[in-house]
């Protein structure tokens, strides 16, 4: 199975970088069911042990989390413009980061399936069409999310 300190080292990386945000996400999403269309432990099932798959898989995860970092700093960004600072340089700055690790991230997903799509041709695996940018992006973000609440529970809900 795929290697699970690897992820926990990248929520604790998300943590330290965006303590609060990422205590808004578990208080927020603490609340409800989370159900990407496409897990990790899915994805992480299907790689089956093959090292190939396996390291397409760590480029995967950690584009959800470069994804999610992002977001959370254009936000944190966002927020600053909203209470009127001039922060408009900043904010198109990060817009077009977070696109282009958007763009990034859905490739790594789409070489990711491809590659189990053809070691494992008998697999139905349905995703949405690349263009559906939306869905991509939940994607990321709801295995991030997951992944915050797991390692907080994991930890009886004490941050490192």
């Amino acid at each position: 199975m795929f290697n699970e300190q690897y992820i926990k080292n990248q929520t604790e990386n998300l943590r330290k970088k965006f303590p609060v945000e990422t205590r808004n996400i578990e208080q927020e999403y603490s609340r409800q069911e989370i159900k990407p269309f496409i897990s990790i432990e899915e994805l992480a099932n299907w790689c089956d042990n093959d090292e190939q798959l396996e390291k397409l898989l760590t480029d995967v995860i950690d584009y959800f989390f470069k994804y999610t970092e992002t977001v959370c700093e254009y936000n944190i960004i966002l927020q600053k413009h909203l209470a009127g600072e001039d922060v408009e340089d900043q904010l198109k700055s990060w817009d077009e980061i977070r696109y282009y690790t958007h763009n990034a991230m859905i490739d790594s997903v789409n070489i990711l399936i491809r590659n189990i799509k053809n070691k494992k041709p008998d697999l139905s695996i349905n995703l949405p069409p690349k263009e559906n940018r939306a869905a991509y992006g939940a994607l990321a973000m709801q295995n991030t999310f997951l992944e915050l609440l797991k390692y907080k529970e994991e930890n009886n809900g004490s941050e490192k």
